[in-house]
């Protein structure tokens, strides 16, 4: 099976640092990014769509309009199924963006994962764990409720959080251990969070934002294959 791991796209980010005109076109800049890895899909006939949080900067004082937008471009693209789940900066809680809108306005082919959930995709015989963000900081790995299972089947956890990278990771970022990939018997990990790509052992990643958003990132969507 084949995927896109994507995530921290950080829609509506402030740019404070530049310009109102600079930051018009900065902000066209990354919806304009967003389109070309859905075109990519589309084009490369990848039907699965990870998105692994932080879709919005301020999950709080974003428009309602924004939300709007992608969900409008997300039904754009019928044939892609894609899987969100809420970050730390766009939480799915009191006041957030997801419910500035009815459910019925989600269009069909998104599912976004308000809490935790277990899916099934009976045609590719996979299944995802998912796990969204409730609150801006939590000291508890999302995903600590997944089960080690040896399946017939692939399995695939989806989350945001921090890696426990010696010296690197803030403890109340959601933690999760280096190996917690192999000792779930995950076949891939899709992490969001971290704004530059990260690969630990052969499982887990980080994608990286869409964008740079500080000069050290390294940022990517990520086309997945396995088998």
């Amino acid at each position: 099976m084949k995927f896109i791991h994507t995530s921290d796209w950080h829609i509506d980010n402030s740019f404070s640092k530049f310009s109102n005109d600079k930051k018009d076109e900065l902000k066209k800049a990354r919806w304009n990014a967003i389109k070309k890895i859905f075109d990519y899909a589309k084009n490369n006939n990848i039907n699965l769509i990870l998105v692994g949080g932080d879709q919005f900067d301020d999950g709080f004082s974003v428009s309602k309009d924004s939300l709007l937008e992608l969900l409008k471009l997300i039904q754009s693209y019928k044939d892609i199924k894609f899987v969100m789940i809420a970050g730390n900066h766009d939480p799915y809680t009191t006041g957030s963006v997801y419910l500035k809108v009815e459910e019925t306005s989600y269009p069909n082919n998104l599912k976004f994962v308000k809490d935790k959930e277990e899916i099934y995709l009976k045609d590719i015989n996979c299944k995802i764990f998912v796990t969204s963000l409730n609150s801006k900081n939590g000291r508890n790995n999302p995903l600590s409720w997944v089960e080690t299972k040896d399946e017939e089947c692939l399995r695939i956890g989806l989350t945001h959080g921090s890696l426990k990278i010696e010296d690197k990771y803030n403890p109340d970022d959601f933690p999760i251990d280096l190996n917690f990939a192999e000792e779930k018997k995950l076949d891939y990990l899709a992490l969001g969070h971290y704004h530059t790509f990260y690969k630990q052992g052969d499982k887990t990643f980080y994608c990286g934002t869409i964008e740079q958003m500080q000069t050290h990132d390294t940022f990517y969507a990520l086309e997945v294959e396995l088998e």
